[in-house]
């Protein structure tokens, strides 16, 4: 494995944890409503943060493409600014 691939191991495994953390914001937010569980916020807050937790889960966990390739860009492309003219 090389450095680009643990990345994308560890963005992975940050994903899953979000995930997790996501799906708990919004089973909170069910308990809430159904009055199993007191809260000082508002419930909507658990909603929110638990949809947002879980997209953002979602998309590391398959594997955050844009993140990855910004930080290890492919070598077969060249910069425009830098081409080397020939004679």
């Amino acid at each position: 494995m090389n450095a680009k691939d643990y990345l994308a191991l560890a963005l992975r495994v940050i994903g899953f944890l979000t995930l997790a953390h996501g799906l708990r914001d919004l089973l909170d937010y069910g308990l809430i409503l159904l009055g199993y569980t007191s809260t000082h916020g508002a419930p909507a807050y658990y909603l929110i943060l638990g949809l947002l937790y879980c997209v953002v889960g979602l998309y590391l966990l398959r594997g955050a493409p844009l993140i990855v390739n910004f930080a290890y860009p492919r070598k077969d492309r060249e910069s425009p600014g830098l081409r080397s003219e020939g004679p």
